[in-house]
């Protein structure tokens, strides 16, 4: 079903969303696609991936999100990044969590997945967050409200 799924999907761009392949560099083979959509001019987009799982481990999915929030961040300057998963998806949570995302809130019991109640989790990422994680990168856009350090 999400091999169908994944062929079936076709580049976009569009002004407040946008999917993009995800190719493997070593063989050329497309692995999934990642994409934002809602996006807020400014302020948030909310992300996405599918990673097809025989490309799971590799690596591609974490560097796929990093140019994602690269270009978020870097090009269309945004505040916050979200994405939604849920509470038995680990893999999801882990690799959110390897570029800064923190659980900024839970709706509990909103899925029922293999005879279980689940929670579904949103998770975000600040300018801020991902600014001080990456040293090599310097924010070059002033925030659209004082922070506390610029408060006098």
């Amino acid at each position: 079903m999400h091999v169908k799924r994944l062929d079936a999907m076709e580049f976009s761009y569009e002004r407040d969303s946008a999917r993009f392949s995800v190719v493997e560099k070593a063989t050329d083979a497309l692995a999934g696609f990642i994409s934002y959509t809602h996006l807020e001019p400014r302020m948030s987009t909310t992300i996405g991936i599918t990673i097809a799982k025989p490309f799971w481990g590799r690596g591609i999915a974490l560097d796929a999100q990093e140019v994602l929030l690269g270009f978020l961040f870097e090009e269309l300057g945004v505040r916050a990044v979200h994405l939604w998963t849920h509470s038995a998806n680990p893999r999801a949570m882990g690799l959110a969590e390897k570029s800064g995302f923190r659980v900024t809130g839970r709706v509990r019991e909103a899925m029922y997945k293999n005879g279980k109640l689940i929670d579904t989790l949103v998770m975000a990422l600040l300018r801020e967050e991902y600014y001080r994680a990456h040293d090599g990168l310097t924010d070059r856009l002033p925030s659209p409200v004082p922070l506390p350090s610029d408060r006098s």
